[in-house]
């Protein structure tokens, strides 16, 4: 820098006197404008709340729908565990196996108790 260069520094210039004794005149909106105002007001909080009820409804139902897939696989993982138990879920001790074997000749059919039991019974 040479003796003949000079930096030309700035300073802010101070501020001008202040309007605080100055007013200013705000007209009041009409009964219209404010009634148009009231009625915006009250659409846009209708219109909020029904999409707020459907947002809120449809998580609902998106909770339900994960609930009853539980549900069902919970309940279908029961019936393969019922359909693998034993005999229909009877103790194995409490079955008594049965067969069945074809007879020739027919066996007599007894239609009345007491005159086939007549004479048979010990003192």
């Amino acid at each position: 820098m040479t003796g003949n260069d000079w930096i030309e520094v700035k300073v802010p210039s101070t501020p001008k006197s202040t309007t605080a004794n100055t007013w200013v005149e705000l007209h009041l909106p009409n009964a219209q404008t404010l009634g148009r105002y009231c009625i915006w007001g009250i659409g846009r909080v209708v219109f909020s709340c029904s999409l707020f009820s459907v947002v809120v409804t449809r998580n609902i139902l998106k909770l339900g729908v994960v609930f009853c897939d539980h549900v069902e696989r919970g309940v279908k993982h029961l019936l393969k565990v019922y359909d693998a138990l034993p005999y229909g879920g009877t103790p194995v001790s409490q079955v008594i196996e049965a067969s069945a074997v074809a007879v020739s000749e027919p066996l007599e059919i007894i239609t009345d108790i007491l005159a086939a039991i007549e004479g048979k019974h010990r003192s």
